[in-house]
């Protein structure tokens, strides 16, 4: 749950906070009506698991809301 909340504060606070509308977007399930996964949404804000993974960590380094 700690993970859970970190992450989403990082998206909805942190540098993440502009890719978020991207990746809720990403998440709408198309006219197929397969629901997408959040892997498929972070590909479709063009942001790679890799890249949230890095850029997430530097942030919880740098001082996250939580950790203050």
């Amino acid at each position: 749950d700690l993970v859970a909340a970190s992450l989403m504060d990082f998206l909805t606070f942190g540098a993440g906070a502009e890719k978020l509308s991207n990746i809720l977007n990403g998440l709408i399930p198309g006219d197929n009506r397969n629901d997408p996964t959040f892997g498929d949404a972070l590909k479709a804000s063009d942001w790679m698991l890799e890249d949230l993974d890095r850029a997430w960590r530097d942030w919880l380094a740098k001082g996250a809301p939580a950790n203050k």
